[in-house]
């Protein structure tokens, strides 16, 4: 054991002698230090072949739990806390890949299968930017727990990163008994869960993978677990996918198109197209709805629902919605100078960076230096990332609202909104979900809901703006109902910024074809 444990140790005996000279970098070598005594204990457990039900299967969900404990009782957000948190996982992905390599030669032996799934927690980060990184950490312990619940004795789970956890499977029955198990996670991942007042609904995706058909040896097997589980979220989250060799293909795609995105901006591939709105009483064009359009240099003009998704994983969502608020206030200067009709030009904010809490300054900063009106300018918020955290959005909207800008609640009425909370947000309009809109013409209920809708929203004081308006029928009911803008492929599809400018010319009652 001699050989394994002299370098932890001297690590260790270093840290302690240089926090006592210098405090100030004691944070570093403090973690240091307490990576040596990991990785020491680690090693006498191997060389003392000390039974592994202590540290793998009798509680083996605190595996998963003990990194945020540890870190909770650290001060939040310290480079201490950083680094332990880092050490602890990069331990227990040790143990993970030890478990795994054993697991594997016991099942060459018997002939039997091991399964390994690779779990992430849907749309985390949103959980950690808006209510802190400790509330992240309980609902993270209190997922590890719930996962645990769902396991045999002699299953493994460990959290491997931020939002990541891994299940070894041993020896299951059938391939039912590992769909069982995946079904079991996402079940109890998604009950209620209650914390400090909040109450969360988590998503799990998950990527599974099986020896011996999917590889013989623990480093293929993860990563062909990774590959699956970016399958399921590709599709759409909250599932579960098996591995197969197509994955291998798309996963290599899908990083080809993360890597072009990172260049997207730096390129000058982006372009906003603009959809018309029109004023119901005059069906004169009162506005525009700013849509990002991204023309690669081989694929041709790529649609949204294929890299809006991989932006906002990948957090490039930040620098694409900077570069919209932009380049719209650009373009509202330009329309200004060329002496075109008053119009206010709608941009839409993603979760992401809504919550990174400088949305306001950067918007104030834009219309400064494109000496644009705030009058010219309307944000557009989904219902669902308003209500995430109400009270922290009230304080956004208010430093938004300060400007000038009005603010624009979208796809209302797919979501959970509150009624107290939606009277006191500081918004200007509502937006008809384009659901409610397809059959309102048709469909005596779905008349009915639109009606109630605007009537809410007049009884708030708020405008009604309805999108998806594709014939004379929706429109008619929706002038009949008082909705006063409307957004859809009848009066205009998106388009360019010069054909956009073509059809204010001609009046807007003529779209170019």
């Amino acid at each position: 054991a001699l050989p394994a444990l002299a370098l932890p140790f001297l690590v260790f005996l270093s840290g302690l002698a240089l926090f006592q000279g210098d405090r100030e970098a004691g944070g570093l070598w403090r973690a240091l230090a307490l990576f040596g005594i990991g990785y020491a204990i680690y090693a006498l457990v191997q060389e003392m072949a000390f039974p592994e039900q202590l540290l793998f299967e009798t509680k083996q969900y605190y595996v998963g739990s003990l990194t945020g404990a540890f870190v909770n009782r650290n001060t939040a957000g310290t480079f201490f806390g950083l680094a332990l948190l880092l050490t602890l996982s990069l331990l227990f992905r040790t143990l993970l890949f030890d478990r795994t390599q054993h697991a594997l030669v016991m099942a060459e032996r018997s002939g039997r299968q091991i399964a390994l799934l690779f779990l992430d927690i849907d749309h985390f980060k949103v959980i950690n930017d808006t209510l802190g990184h400790i509330t992240g950490d309980r609902v993270l312990t209190a997922l590890g727990e719930r996962i645990g619940f769902c396991l045999r004795e002699t299953d493994t789970v460990a959290r491997t990163g931020g939002d990541e956890f891994a299940i070894l499977m041993e020896e299951p029955s059938t391939l039912s008994a590992i769909v069982d198990l995946a079904e079991r996670v996402i079940r109890n991942a998604e009950r209620p869960l209650e914390i400090d007042g909040s109450v969360f609904r988590l998503g799990v995706s998950i990527g599974i993978t099986v020896f011996p058909g999917d590889g013989r040896d623990v480093a293929t097997l993860m990563k062909n677990a990774d590959t699956a589980l970016y399958e399921a979220k590709a599709e759409g989250r909250h599932r579960y996918r098996f591995f197969n060799a197509l994955m291998t293909s798309k996963l290599e795609a899908r990083q080809r198109l993360e890597s072009d995105l990172r260049l997207a901006i730096e390129r000058g591939e982006f372009e906003l197209f603009y959809q018309p709105k029109i004023a119901l009483d005059t069906h004169r064009p009162c506005g525009a709805e700013a849509l990002i359009r991204w023309r690669h240099p081989e694929r041709g003009l790529v649609s949204p629902l294929d890299f809006i998704p991989v932006a906002e994983e990948t957090g490039a969502i930040i620098a694409i919605g900077n570069w919209v608020l932009g380049e719209a206030c650009r373009q509202a200067a330009a329309w200004q100078r060329e002496g075109a009709p008053p119009l206010k030009i709608a941009v839409n904010v993603s979760a992401m960076q809504f919550s990174e809490g400088e949305l306001a300054s950067r918007l104030g900063e834009l219309m400064a230096s494109h000496a644009v009106d705030g009058a010219t300018i309307e944000i557009e918020l989904t219902e669902s990332t308003v209500m995430t955290d109400p009270q922290r959005a009230i304080q956004v909207l208010t430093q938004i609202k300060a400007l000038g800008v009005s603010v624009a609640v979208d796809d209302f009425g797919t979501g959970y909104s509150s009624l107290s909370y939606l009277k006191s947000l500081p918004i200007d309009v509502i937006k008809i979900d384009r659901s409610f809109i397809t059959d309102a013409a048709s469909d005596t209920e779905s008349a009915q809901l639109v009606r109630t809708i605007v009537t809410l929203g007049h009884a708030l004081g708020l405008a009604l703006v309805a999108e998806g308006i594709e014939t004379e029928d929706q429109l008619g009911l929706l002038r009949d109902c008082g909705c006063e803008i409307g957004q859809g492929y009848l009066f205009g599809r998106p388009m360019p910024a010069a054909d956009f400018q073509l059809w204010l010319r001609r009046g807007g009652v003529s779209p170019p074809q």
